[in-house]
């Protein structure tokens, strides 16, 4: 398994209902960390309305947790879809510059645990696509 593989793996497997969103996201950040990763999480509950209520884990601009005001103190709640949203940094040589990988997915969290909710992405989504449902 591939690091942007693992953190994603310990960044979801870390989502333990009653368990706060500082929590989830500093064991998560030193996880990834601990493989060599530079990573990032900003994830929030998913509702009819975008971002919606519920526990937040990190924020772009707050990788060191938030008060409890702003919902990362509180424990996470099963039966919640969450955007699973993080990234990792890495070194271009060629660019001789930093580059964020970026992800996004949608995942419930339930009683028996996590899952993505269209299936966990195993490779890119290339533009435009061939979509065999039009036969183009």
């Amino acid at each position: 398994m591939n690091g942007k593989n693992l953190f994603k793996f310990f960044f979801t497997n870390n989502f333990k209902t009653g368990v706060s969103g500082n929590v989830i996201l500093k064991k998560s950040l030193e996880q990834g960390r601990a493989e060599g990763l530079r990573p990032q999480i900003y994830t929030h509950p998913l509702g009819l309305y975008g971002h919606s209520a519920g526990t937040t884990i990190g924020m772009w601009d707050s990788q060191n947790g938030i008060d409890k005001a702003d919902g990362n103190a509180y424990p996470l709640n099963p039966n919640t879809v969450y955007a699973i949203e993080l990234n990792n940094t890495v070194y271009i040589p060629e660019w001789k510059r930093d580059i964020r990988i970026m992800f996004e997915e949608a995942g419930f969290v339930g009683e028996e645990g996590f899952r993505y909710v269209n299936g966990r992405q195993t490779s890119f989504l290339l533009i435009p696509r061939v979509s065999p449902q039009l036969g183009n």
